[in-house]
């Protein structure tokens, strides 16, 4: 989620995690990656991991060798 609110802004992230409505429904937003959305998982701040070691990540947790 992180990575998408580099294009959608921490802030609006935040207002929705908080209740606001959802950033995820804007037909001016593109989701760098797209997944469950859930609330309660957000945290403000920066991507912990490159888009490479995230991409790594989800292809080991898939199973898929890349």
């Amino acid at each position: 989620m992180r990575w998408n609110a580099t294009e959608y802004g921490v802030q609006r992230m935040n207002e929705w995690a908080e209740g606001g409505d959802s950033p995820f429904d804007s037909k001016d937003y593109k989701r760098l990656f797209y997944f469950p959305e859930n609330k309660d998982l957000w945290e403000p701040g920066s991507p912990q991991k490159t888009i490479p070691e995230l991409w790594e990540w989800v292809a080991k947790d898939l199973g898929i060798t890349i």
